[in-house]
C-alpha cells in the first residue's frame, strides 16, 4: 500500500476511536431544572410571607388619664409599621389596657374581636374631658430615674404632655429636660435646641449608669 494511503487510513481510524470529551463542569439538565424550580418556590414564599417587624411599641392606656384618640392613633401607627392584622393587633395591644379599659375588655361580649370593632365600640365610652391639671402634675413630678433609658422617659412623657391642650413644643421640652436627673445629660439637652420631633433620638445616645441598666426590675413599669 502506498505511504500516503496508509497515513490517511491511520488518521481516519485514530479519529473514529477518540470519543468526544464532555465540557468541563457541565451540569445535567435535570439538575438545572431542579434548581430553577427551587428558586421559583423560594421567591414565591418570600413574596407571600409578610415581613413582621416589631419595631414600634404601644404605650399603656387608662381612660382616666389618657386621651383615647391619641392612643388609637399610636396603635394605628404600630399596626401599620409592624404589619399586624386586625385581630392580631387587638391581641397585642390588649395588655396595654389598664383601669376601666381592662375591665371593659374582659367583660366585652362580641363575635368580632378585632381592633377595628374594639375601637368602634370602646371609643364612645371613654371620657371626652380629661383632668389636664392632674396629667401635667404627674409628668412634672416624674423623673428619668423611673425609666430604664432617657429615651423611654422622654417618649412616654411626650405622649402624656401631648394630651394637655395648649402646651407649646418648647414648654414640653423644658418640662421633660427638667426631669432628667443626670446633670450632664440635662445640660446637654438644654443646650441642644431640641424639638418634640428629635428629643427622643437625641436622648437615645446617652446610656444610663450600670445600676439602672443591670437591674431592670427596679425600673419603672407602667401600671
Amino acid at each position: 500500500m502506498p505511504q500516503s494511503s496508509r497515513s490517511r487510513k491511520e488518521s481516519s481510524v485514530g479519529v473514529s476511536q477518540t470519543p468526544p470529551r464532555p465540557a468541563d463542569h457541565a451540569i445535567p439538565q435535570e439538575n438545572i431544572d431542579t434548581l430553577a424550580v427551587g428558586k421559583t418556590l423560594a421567591d414565591f414564599i418570600t413574596s407571600v410571607t409578610p415581613n413582621k417587624s416589631h419595631k414600634y411599641f404601644v404605650s399603656n392606656f387608662d381612660p382616666a388619664i389618657n386621651d383615647i384618640e391619641v392612643w388609637c392613633e399610636e396603635v394605628e401607627r404600630a399596626k401599620t409599621t409592624n404589619g399586624w392584622g386586625d385581630s392580631e393587633c387587638l391581641s397585642r395591644v390588649s395588655n396595654c389596657l389598664k383601669g376601666d379599659a381592662r375591665t371593659w375588655l374582659n367583660e366585652w361580649v362580641t363575635n368580632d374581636r378585632s381592633w377595628t370593632n374594639f375601637r368602634l365600640e370602646f371609643t364612645p365610652l371613654c371620657p371626652r374631658k380629661l383632668d389636664y391639671a392632674n396629667i401635667l402634675f404627674d409628668v412634672m413630678n416624674t423623673t428619668s430615674d423611673k425609666y430604664v433609658t432617657y429615651a423611654e422617659y422622654a417618649r412616654r412623657s411626650l405622649l402624656r404632655l401631648r394630651i394637655v391642650k395648649g402646651l407649646s413644643s418648647d414648654l414640653m421640652i423644658q418640662i421633660i429636660v427638667r426631669g432628667i436627673t443626670d446633670p450632664q445629660v440635662r445640660a446637654a439637652a438644654a443646650n441642644a435646641e431640641l424639638t418634640a420631633e428629635n428629643l427622643v433620638s437625641f436622648l437615645a445616645i446617652y446610656a444610663k449608669p450600670a445600676r439602672y441598666s443591670e437591674n431592670r426590675t427596679n425600673a419603672y413599669q407602667p401600671d
